[in-house]
């Protein structure tokens, strides 16, 4: 489900929750109390991460049990403690390995039973195996069964066995839905023409859409029946009976220690998990690259144009040297190679190497060095084939014979937020890793993963790479696919990629930030955001959260916990935030600063999708055959600009601020150099930045009640450059409009 979608259906879901359960005869006090708990919650969410809007929906819970009585309180109470429990589980997945095995695990476990049980093939993991909605489910059940009173035997089985039959039900209609969908059958073909014309809607494409993704929202429809069939049968009372919603909270609890341990342990949560104050720097390092490999080093070049002379890493030695590091090749990985390197390279190895190569490679890590292996779907072309898994010999982990398929053409919506330092904060709404040909990989304790694929599946083998083409198929891997992985290794560290795209020159323009972060966690040595003693203090701090809310429950300490939680999530997000900004500086070279940014910050008229009509990749290799290093600027600071040469702006549609503004006024007047394309439809964005040099844009469309002459296009032509000389090249405009200059002081 994506991110649009399920924001959507959460937004309705709080306000109908909302309304059916605001306190009617709460008093003034609490009811503002309420209002203004409910407007933080709301807060919560907004962001894209699940885990946010997870948190939200328990504090609004925890508000409108306190101010519920009788029956309405209880179930409340039981429905805000399943949603933490579902946050404590959901933030434990995405930063502790072990727990994300061991849901995977169950997941598949799961799924081997629904495939017996039905005869359908069916592999899933954590997504498709429904874990979130068991681990909420357990909650309420164990909650239900103390707080409904005695006789509990007969009540516990048959729920159980109605919970478990649910849950095994869905997961064959997971299965069902895989062949349902390659059972339809596919719409006409369209006619062929030059002229694009939308395909008519059909109803065997929408239902196909649908299948087997949002199933999972039929389990949870099941699940909710089942536990309105459990309330309907046996209520259970308040854990606050006879204090109503307006008792102090410390008198309810028995003493202030039990109002505060929630609380500091609720802050313990995401310190355990995500505080990292060592920041991934390239600085002083130096990475050795081997060229044993499916590999060359080329950059763009004149008169050689398209996608297919784009090469394939020139531009990452460009990018590494801009971060202070350096990049230097070995043929064979040496040992006067290996000395004094901070990382290893290693890209798509398609021949065996030699037991002494590797006997090298693999002393070197178990001594404190780091290993970054890139993959890719593997190859087997006569004398050539993958030979990655050989690398990854004493690890527990391997590249499957696969294409990782994603549900979105890359990835978009479709990712797992794990807490790393590597990925944090980086998102999944657009493509920021280099989405491409990726295989998927295969992990097992103690490896962890790193990239995870949540809505895609396993394509076997490489044809979807040849034929653009992959189908679900019945029985294959579905959900929860690993696209990176690390594991320790001695002293040191192995990581894997599942493919190579962010690294290449086509790509490394939007994925710079994943591509610096993670050399440069691996070139400092030292940061294990994973270790097993975190991951066992983790465990510790949520169950003792866990266990002190079970203890003496309390809707108001229901409703702060999530909160505190949410507060020093985001603070601890926000520091690694800043501490790992990636910013490029091309000022150390003594010609010309190379380090071009492309403003992607304020909806420029361009397209995302590499290669298509609107994109802007031919442009951005332009700028690499001249030297540049072509860059996506997220935010147009003082403190990223001050570091280019270059900054390109193209058709933006949204404004620019006051701090903006001045940050490119600055910019100019330092010596950098802006390139602003946009016409009369886009020139109110772009207004403040030309008036600041005594340019602008005619605007068009213009109000009637306006003043201002409309603009008039000038349409598509071609014009000499000024003052070109000899061969007199020329500039194409697609749809120019005049510009015009202002006398400036």
């Amino acid at each position: 489900m994506a991110h649009p979608l399920r924001h959507a259906v959460v937004w309705v879901a709080a306000a109908v929750m909302v309304l059916a359960g605001w306190p009617r005869d709460a008093g003034r006090n609490q009811g503002l109390l309420v209002a203004a708990g409910l407007a933080g919650a709301a807060v919560l969410l907004v962001p894209a991460a699940p885990l946010w809007n997870v948190l939200g929906v328990a504090v609004a819970l925890g508000l409108l049990a306190w101010g519920a009585k009788g029956a309405d309180r209880a179930v409340l109470e039981l429905v805000t403690l399943a949603i933490i429990a579902l946050a404590l589980y959901r933030l434990a997945y995405a930063s502790a390995a072990s727990v994300w095995l061991a849901a995977n695990g169950a997941g598949y476990c799961l799924g081997r039973a629904a495939q017996v049980i039905f005869r359908t093939p069916l592999c899933v993991g954590a997504t498709f195996g429904g874990l979130d909605l068991l681990v909420a489910m357990a909650v309420i059940y164990g909650g239900w069964l103390v707080r409904s009173g005695r006789p509990r035997w007969v009540r516990a089985c048959w729920a159980a066995a109605a919970m478990v039959a649910a849950q095994l039900f869905y997961l064959g209609l997971v299965g069902w839905s895989v062949e349902l969908a390659r059972a339809m059958p596919l719409p006409p073909a369209p006619p062929e023409t030059d002229i694009y014309i939308p395909p008519e809607w059909s109803w065997t494409e929408a239902a196909r859409s649908l299948l087997p993704w949002n199933v999972p929202a039929v389990g949870a429809l099941m699940q909710l029946i089942v536990l309105a069939a459990m309330f309907r049968w046996a209520p259970c009372r308040a854990a606050a009976e006879g204090q109503g919603g307006r008792g102090r909270l410390a008198e309810s609890a028995g003493a202030s220690r039990v109002v505060w341990g929630p609380l500091v342990l609720a802050a313990l949560v995401p310190l355990a998990a995500c505080l990292w104050l060592a920041a991934p720097r390239l600085e002083g390092k130096r990475v050795v690259a081997c060229d044993d490999g499916l590999l060359d080093w080329l950059k763009p070049e004149h008169d050689l144009y398209g996608r297919e002379a784009a090469g394939m890493y020139g531009m990452l030695p460009e990018l590494i040297n801009s971060l202070g590091g350096q990049l230097v090749r070995s043929a064979d990985l040496a040992q006067a190679d290996l000395q004094g390197a901070d990382l290893v390279l290693v890209i798509h190895p398609v021949q065996q190497w030699p037991e002494e190569r590797l006997e090298r490679l693999w002393r070197y890590v178990r001594g404190g060095g780091s290993l970054l292996v890139v993959a890719e779907p593997h190859m087997f072309d006569g004398q050539y084939a993958s030979a990655f898994n050989q690398v990854l010999r004493p690890t527990a982990m391997r590249v499957r014979f696969d294409v990782a398929v994603p549900r979105t053409a890359m990835w978009e919506h479709s990712r797992e937020p794990i807490l790393h330092p590597v990925v944090a904060g980086l998102g999944d709404t657009r493509d920021r890793f280099g989405a491409g040909e990726t295989a998927s990989i295969e992990i097992g304790w103690p490896a962890r993963p790193l990239l995870v694929g949540r809505w895609g599946w396993s394509d076997p083998g490489s044809d979807a790479v040849l034929t653009e083409l992959a189908w679900l198929d019945a029985g294959e891997k579905l959900g929860d696919l690993v696209l990176a992985a690390e594991q320790r290794l001695g002293r040191g560290r192995v990581l894997v990629l599942g493919g190579a795209t962010g690294l290449k020159n086509e790509a490394i323009w939007r994925a710079y930030p994943f591509v610096g972060r993670l050399l440069g966690y691996l070139a400092r040595r030292g940061i294990d955001p994973q270790a097993l003693w975190r991951q066992l203090l983790l465990l510790a701090v949520c169950a003792g959260l866990a266990a002190s809310l079970l203890r003496k429950p309390h809707p108001l300490m229901s409703a702060g916990v999530p909160l505190v939680m949410a507060v020093v999530l985001a603070g601890c997000l926000a520091v690694h935030g800043r501490l790992a900004r990636i910013l490029p500086d091309g000022r150390g070279r003594a010609d010309y600063n190379p380090v071009a940014y492309v403003d992607d910050g304020h909806l420029g008229a361009y397209s995302d999708l590499a290669w298509s009509d609107d994109a802007i990749d031919s442009f951005l290799l332009n700028l690499m055959r001249n030297g540049y290093l072509p860059l996506l600027a997220p935010d147009l600071t003082a403190e990223r600009l001050e570091r280019a040469g270059l900054l390109v702006v193209i058709g933006p549609a949204r404004a620019y601020s006051r701090a903006e503004q001045e940050a490119v006024r600055r910019f100019v007047s330092g010596g950098g150099t802006l390139i602003c394309m946009a016409g009369a439809d886009r020139a109110d964005a772009v207004r403040p930045l030309l008036e600041a040099f005594g340019l602008g844009v005619g605007r068009s469309p213009v109000g009637p009640e306006e003043s201002v002459q409309e603009a008039r296009p000038l349409g598509a032509f071609k014009t000499p450059y000024l003052g070109a000389g000899k061969g007199r090249p020329q500039v194409l405009f697609h749809a120019a409009w005049r510009s015009r200059k202002r006398n400036t002081p």
